[in-house]
């Protein structure tokens, strides 16, 4: 069963990957280049599908230049949505795996448990 689910993210990381690059204003690319990109892992697109849940791009890109190029944490107040992340090139990133926490304390907690940046959306 749990190969299934795997082979399913993985099929849907593709096909949301190939979406983005179809329907990508020519504004979001600028932004892509300038700012960085957000990838997600199989395993993080599993995540993020069986908690219904979704990262939102636009809202943080901007921002991502706030972080030092080492172990990230991006934070959604509204879904408590924690999500891992890794520099992977000068400027992009590669979301890990995706869980909810309890709050934005719970959130501080687990950042600084791993010596993680925190980045809140």
């Amino acid at each position: 069963m749990q190969n299934y689910k795997v082979a399913l993210a993985k099929i849907a990381n593709q096909m949301n990957a190939q979406i983005a690059s179809e329907t990508a204003t020519p504004e979001q690319n600028e932004l892509k280049k300038k700012f960085g990109r957000i990838f997600q892992t199989d395993h993080c697109s599993l995540r993020l599908a069986e908690r219904n849940l979704t990262i939102r791009r636009d809202d943080i890109r901007e921002r991502l230049i706030e972080l030092e190029r080492r172990k990230a944490v991006l934070f959604d107040s509204e879904t408590n949505a924690f999500i891992p992340i890794e520099p992977t090139n000068e400027k992009d990133w590669e979301a890990i795996t995706a869980y909810r926490v309890n709050s934005l304390k719970e959130a501080q907690f687990e950042a600084e448990k791993t010596g993680a940046q925190l980045l809140v959306f």
